[in-house]
């Protein structure tokens, strides 16, 4: 197996979908320790910064959306309906128009980081 191929199996592991209103379905990509130290180095949370923790925990909800489908101009607030293709630098402005979504979807990030810390907890027990 060529690193490609390696690279898009991991990534294909941690990716799930999640439907957050009729037809409109994100792709999330579960993310990595790596990541979450990041997106707190980028918000500030170790200098203490005030809202840092709320910068963080939008970079990483940010950071795990990785497609949707069903997304229109309406849902980020326009008087149309285009459909409107995956941009991840659209993706904040999406979450700030539909903050119902992005807290389903926080959710679902946080449910599949449990699950995967509870999986590695099992398997180095074993």
């Amino acid at each position: 197996m060529d690193l490609n191929d390696l690279k898009h199996k991991v990534q294909a592991a941690r990716r799930f979908t999640v439907e957050v209103g009729a037809g409109r379905v994100f792709t999330l990509q579960r993310p990595s320790r790596f990541d979450l130290q990041m997106a707190g180095a980028k918000s500030g949370m170790s200098a203490g910064v005030p809202g840092s923790r709320l910068q963080w925990e939008r970079l990483v909800l940010s950071g795990a959306v990785v497609g949707w489908q069903g997304i229109t101009a309406a849902d980020f607030g326009a008087n149309e309906t285009d459909a409107v293709a995956f941009n991840p630098e659209a993706v904040s402005m999406l979450l700030d128009a539909q903050p119902e979504w992005a807290d389903q979807l926080s959710e679902a990030v946080w449910t599949q980081l449990a699950k995967a810390e509870d999986a590695e907890g099992t398997a180095a027990k074993n």
